[in-house]
Protein backbone atom coordinates (compact mmCIF):
# COMPACT_ATOMS: atom_id res chain seq x y z
CA UNK A 1 0.00 0.00 0.00
CA UNK A 2 1.27 3.63 -0.57
CA UNK A 3 0.96 6.46 1.82
CA UNK A 4 -2.48 7.88 0.24
CA UNK A 5 -4.35 4.70 0.84
CA UNK A 6 -3.05 4.43 4.61
CA UNK A 7 -3.90 7.78 4.90
CA UNK A 8 -7.04 7.29 3.76
CA UNK A 9 -7.20 3.93 6.14
CA UNK A 10 -5.91 6.37 9.07
CA UNK A 11 -8.69 8.97 7.98
CA UNK A 12 -12.01 6.60 7.72
CA UNK A 13 -10.74 4.55 11.62
CA UNK A 14 -10.12 8.31 13.14
CA UNK A 15 -13.95 9.31 11.77
CA UNK A 16 -15.78 5.76 12.82
CA UNK A 17 -14.31 6.41 16.53
CA UNK A 18 -15.47 9.66 16.39
CA UNK A 19 -18.70 8.38 15.48
CA UNK A 20 -18.60 5.73 17.86
CA UNK A 21 -17.85 8.28 20.54
CA UNK A 22 -20.61 10.07 19.38
CA UNK A 23 -23.10 7.43 20.09
CA UNK A 24 -21.89 6.90 22.83
CA UNK A 25 -22.23 10.43 23.99
CA UNK A 26 -26.16 10.50 23.15
CA UNK A 27 -26.78 7.18 24.88
CA UNK A 28 -25.21 8.56 27.98
CA UNK A 29 -27.05 11.32 27.66
CA UNK A 30 -30.84 9.53 27.02
CA UNK A 31 -29.69 7.10 30.27
CA UNK A 32 -29.20 10.41 32.41
CA UNK A 33 -32.34 11.54 31.46
CA UNK A 34 -34.30 8.03 31.76
CA UNK A 35 -32.88 8.52 35.92
CA UNK A 36 -33.93 12.18 36.05
CA UNK A 37 -37.50 11.50 34.88
CA UNK A 38 -37.58 8.27 36.97
CA UNK A 39 -36.65 10.56 40.64
CA UNK A 40 -38.99 13.26 38.93
CA UNK A 41 -42.19 11.60 39.43
CA UNK A 42 -44.77 15.04 39.09
CA UNK A 43 -44.32 18.22 37.47
CA UNK A 44 -46.95 20.81 37.51
CA UNK A 45 -47.23 24.08 36.36
CA UNK A 46 -49.95 26.67 38.02
CA UNK A 47 -50.86 29.11 35.82
CA UNK A 48 -55.09 28.97 34.98
CA UNK A 49 -55.27 25.19 36.30
CA UNK A 50 -52.47 24.19 33.82
CA UNK A 51 -50.98 21.25 34.91
CA UNK A 52 -48.25 18.74 33.28
CA UNK A 53 -48.06 15.40 34.53
CA UNK A 54 -46.33 12.44 33.07
CA UNK A 55 -42.87 12.18 34.47
CA UNK A 56 -43.48 9.46 36.68
CA UNK A 57 -42.36 6.02 35.72
CA UNK A 58 -44.77 3.99 33.53
CA UNK A 59 -47.50 6.56 33.30
CA UNK A 60 -49.27 7.49 30.48
CA UNK A 61 -48.87 10.44 28.31
CA UNK A 62 -52.87 12.20 27.36
CA UNK A 63 -53.62 15.12 26.31
CA UNK A 64 -55.65 15.86 29.45
CA UNK A 65 -52.53 15.39 31.66
CA UNK A 66 -50.40 17.21 29.58
CA UNK A 67 -52.53 20.15 28.96
CA UNK A 68 -54.85 20.22 31.38
CA UNK A 69 -58.03 21.70 32.39
CA UNK A 70 -57.95 25.09 30.19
Amino acid sequence: MDFFSIYLLAEYLNFQSALHFIRYLISYQMLVLTIICLFVTEMQIDSSNLAIRGFGYFKRYTVTDVFGKI
